[in-house]
């Protein structure tokens, strides 16, 4: 899913929905922090070219399969 290049500020991912996705691109909007309740079954995410000064705890113990993780 890329969702890249769009001035986001925010992204609110409600738990259990996109089980199936593997790759999520974030890149180059305006987030300051690590969205929470990633799917679980993601291998990419990327969030290079943002303004991120924090990761919540716990963000991504889930993330299981996590091979790549720009930022």
């Amino acid at each position: 899913l890329d969702v890249s290049k769009n001035m986001l500020e925010k992204v609110v991912l409600i738990k259990n929905t996109l089980r199936s996705l593997e790759v999520l691109n974030l890149s180059s909007n305006k987030l300051w922090t690590v969205p929470t309740n990633m799917p679980s079954k993601l291998h990419i995410v990327d969030l290079s070219n943002n303004s991120l000064t924090q990761i919540l705890p716990g963000t991504l113990i889930n993330l299981t399969n996590l091979t790549h993780l720009y930022r």
